[in-house]
């Protein structure tokens, strides 16, 4: 209470002020998406991406759990825009970011046409306690992430499909588990290594196919 009476709140008297409000508001929600979503697949933006690895480093060195840290790079985007259009390239990049928008990653692009993923490990063995059956399936921390890495890869090539690039598209996606002893650094290039190793497998395989096309069967001529 002041000298001339009890202190009273102020609030909006009219219709022009709480416009007056909602519109500041409304802006202030735009910058927050400018500075931590990228433009192009409203996903988290590199800044953002990086500071929640470095925060998921932080958690799992103080609380001793483990957490998968993927990176998917999509395959011939160069070629997309080169052979196609950057337009395509575009929406290419899009799909992708649709087809993993919905999962249980922490998710963002890193820049171009690469991805950053982050995912706290469960050990299968307690989240299925009450059977006795599931309790004898158990994926190492490893088997997860290359688990994980497969399932992104096929969530994208369908998604990829749908936009015609079926034939030229893809999708490569490396993992590691965070090691407690090693620095960010470190981890991204542990995935970065084993996403270049995926791509490598993938192009050999192609070219094999390439190499040894599927045999057709001959005709047999009737006596």
């Amino acid at each position: 209470m002041n000298e001339t009476g009890p202190e009273r709140k102020v609030y909006p008297s009219t219709q022009a002020d709480i416009a007056q409000l909602h519109y500041a508001l409304e802006r202030s929600e735009e910058r927050v998406r400018v500075l931590e979503y990228d433009k192009l697949t409203d996903l988290w933006n590199n800044t953002v991406i990086r500071e929640k690895l470095e925060q998921y480093i932080e958690e799992a060195k103080e609380t001793g759990r483990t957490f998968a840290f993927l990176i998917a790079d999509l395959d011939k985007t160069k070629e997309v825009n080169d052979t196609i259009s950057h337009i395509k390239g575009d929406e290419y990049i899009r799909a992708f970011a649709d087809s993993v928008r919905d999962n249980d990653f922490v998710v963002g692009r890193s820049g171009g046409d690469e991805f950053y993923f982050m995912l706290f490990l469960e050990d299968a063995r307690n989240k299925h306690s009450d059977s006795s059956e599931l309790r004898e399936v158990y994926l190492s921390p490893e088997d997860q992430v290359e688990a994980a890495s497969l399932s992104v890869e096929k969530r994208a090539l369908a998604k990829i499909q749908e936009i015609g690039l079926g034939d030229i598209g893809g999708v490569s996606v490396g993992g590691a588990v965070f090691d407690v002893n090693e620095t960010l650094e470190s981890l991204v290039n542990r995935a970065d290594k084993r996403m270049y190793q995926r791509k490598f497998e993938k192009k050999e395989r192609k070219e094999a196919k390439d190499r040894h096309p599927s045999h057709t069967s001959i005709p047999i001529k009737p006596n």
